[in-house]
C-alpha cells in the first residue's frame, strides 16, 4: 500500500476505535498505535525514507490533525 492508502485507513480505524476521535488524548493515540502494531500491522507498511523519521512521527501527526489534542485554544 502507499502511505497516503495506509493514512486513509488508519484515520478510518481511528474513527471506529476512538471513543471520541475529537478529543483523544496523547496516550490514546500511543495506545491506538500498539493495537494497530498488533491486529493491522499492514497499514504500517509504507516505505519510510531514510530520514530517521518513524511511523509513529507519521501516524501521530495525521491524528493531530483529527483531534484537539494538537490545536491550540483560540
Amino acid at each position: 500500500m502507499t502511505k497516503q492508502e495506509c493514512k486513509e485507513k488508519i484515520l478510518g480505524e481511528w474513527q471506529k476505535w476512538a471513543r471520541d476521535p475529537n478529543t483523544a488524548t496523547y496516550a490514546e493515540m500511543q495506545s491506538f498505535y500498539s493495537w494497530l502494531e498488533e491486529n493491522n500491522p499492514e497499514l504500517l507498511s509504507w516505505r519510510l525514507p531514510n530520514t530517521g523519521m518513524d511511523r509513529w512521527q507519521d501516524v501521530r501527526g495525521w491524528l493531530n490533525t483529527r483531534t484537539n489534542y494538537g490545536r491550540i485554544p483560540s
